[in-house]
C-alpha cells in the first residue's frame, strides 16, 4: 500500500470502499481521529454496508466509543432504508478459509440480513 493513502484528508477520498478501508487501517493504528473520519466520509459518499461493517475486526477498538456507534447508526439507518426500498432479505457473505494443506481460498454464501 502506498503510505501517501493514510495522510489523505478524507474530504479528498471519494470513493466510500477507500475511505471505508483506510479508517480501518487507522483504527487498527489506534488513531482514532482519523479512524472515524473516515468511516463517516464512506458513509457521506454512499458506503452504507452494515452487515459488513458490524463485523470488520479492523474497528473493534472503536465499538465502545460514542462517535462510532453514532457512525454506525446513520450507516444503519441508510441499510434499512435500502432493504424497504429493493426488498432485500439477504446479502452475500464472503470469508478467508485455510485449506490443512496451507492453500488460502475464499467462500461467500448467501445469509439472511437482520
Amino acid at each position: 500500500m502506498d503510505p501517501a493513502i493514510l495522510k489523505s484528508r478524507p474530504t479528498d477520498v471519494i470513493d466510500g470502499d477507500l475511505a471505508y478501508w483506510t479508517g480501518g487501517i487507522h483504527a487498527l493504528l489506534r488513531e482514532r481521529e482519523d479512524a472515524l473520519a473516515l468511516p463517516r466520509r464512506a458513509a457521506a459518499v454512499g458506503d452504507h454496508n452494515y452487515p459488513w461493517f458490524q463485523k470488520d475486526k479492523n474497528y473493534d477498538s472503536l465499538r465502545g466509543d460514542r462517535e462510532y456507534q453514532r457512525i454506525m447508526e446513520e450507516v444503519r439507518r441508510h441499510w434499512e432504508q435500502y432493504k424497504r426500498a429493493f426488498g432485500v432479505s439477504s446479502c452475500p457473505v464472503v470469508q478467508s478459509i485455510t485449506h490443512p494443506e496451507g492453500i488460502g481460498y475464499r467462500e461467500a454464501r448467501w445469509e439472511p440480513v437482520g
